[in-house]
C-alpha cells in the first residue's frame, strides 16, 4: 500500500500485479490484492525487488539523467473528490518546480474520461473489491469464533446489507478494467513516469484506519507499478510523498 508509505516517509512500491506470490496470506480481493515492499532507500527497494525475481533481465533499463526524463503529472478524478491538504498541494507545484530546474520535461495532462469513475463507491475497482470479499470473507463473517476479527463495515458488505452489486454490474467492471490495462500501459510508455498524489494529506491521528485511499484505487485496479517517493512534509513536520507510476 502506497499509503503508509507516503504516511512514513519511506519509500514503498507495489509492483505489477502477481510479482509476488500470495500463498499463505489470506487474500481479500484476489484480482486486486498485490505484495508490495516498503524501505529505507530505492537501492533497498532494488535488492528486494532482485530476490522476488521482479527485474526483467531481458530488458535492463540504463540509467538516465533526469535533464533527458518527460514526466507526465495526473491527478485523477479522486484529486476533486474531497479537499486536498495544503501539503500536498505544496507538493504538488514543489516537485514540478523541482524537476523543471533539473532540466526534464513536465507535462500536465489528464487521462481521458475513459479512465473516470474508477474510484469510490459504484465504481469499477469497487464493484469488483466488494463482490471478490463476499467470497473469500464469508467463511470468517460465517464463523462465531471469527467475527469479532472482522471490521462491523466489512460484515455489512458480505453479508449484501450495504453496497448490492448484480453479477453483471461485476462482469461489466471486469471487462472494462481488462480493456484500460493495455491502455494505461500505452499512455504510460511514453513517458519516463506519470506522476500522481500518493495521499491527499499527512497521516490522520489515531489507529481506527490507515487514512484516505482514493488515490490509490485506480492504479491498483489497473496492475500497474507504483512507487512512493518521500520528500516532503506538512508544516507540523509530518511526511508526505508522491507516486510514480508505469507500465506493467
Amino acid at each position: 500500500m502506497i499509503r503508509p508509505a507516503t504516511y512514513n516517509g519511506i519509500y514503498g512500491l507495489k509492483p505489477t500485479w502477481g510479482s509476488i506470490s500470495k500463498e499463505g496470506i489470506k487474500v481479500i480481493a484476489p484480482t486486486l490484492d498485490t505484495i508490495g515492499i516498503f524501505a529505507r532507500s530505492l537501492a533497498d527497494i532494488e535488492l528486494v525487488a532482485s530476490i522476488y525475481r521482479i527485474v526483467d533481465p531481458s530488458a535492463p533499463i540504463p540509467p538516465k539523467p533526469l535533464s533527458a526524463c518527460r514526466f507526465r503529472f495526473v491527478k485523477t478524478q479522486a484529486w476533486d473528490l474531497a479537499p486536498n491538504s495544503a501539503e500536498l498541494e505544496s507538493a504538488w507545484t514543489r516537485s514540478k518546480d523541482m524537476l523543471r530546474k533539473a532540466g526534464a520535461e513536465v507535462v500536465e495532462e489528464e487521462l481521458g474520461t475513459e479512465f473516470d469513475g474508477l474510484m469510490g463507491k459504484g465504481s469499477a475497482s469497487r464493484l469488483v473489491n466488494v463482490d471478490e470479499a463476499r467470497t473469500n470473507l464469508l467463511y470468517e463473517v460465517s464463523s462465531r469464533d471469527r467475527i469479532d476479527s472482522i471490521r462491523w463495515d466489512t460484515k455489512e458488505i458480505v453479508e449484501r446489507k450495504t453496497e448490492p452489486v448484480s453479477k453483471r454490474q461485476v462482469t461489466d467492471a471486469y471487462d472494462r478494467l481488462a480493456t484500460l490495462r493495455p491502455r494505461i500501459d500505452e499512455i504510460a510508455g511514453k513517458y519516463d513516469a506519470i506522476l500522481t498524489p500518493s495521499a491527499p494529506s499527512q497521516a490522520t491521528q489515531g489507529l481506527e484506519n490507515t487514512g484516505d485511499s482514493r488515490f490509490c484505487a485506480m492504479w491498483t485496479a489497473l496492475h500497474v507499478p507504483v512507487v512512493n517517493i518521500p520528500g516532503f512534509a506538512s508544516e507540523d513536520g509530518l511526511p508526505i510523498g508522491l507516486s510514480l507510476v508505469a507500465p506493467r
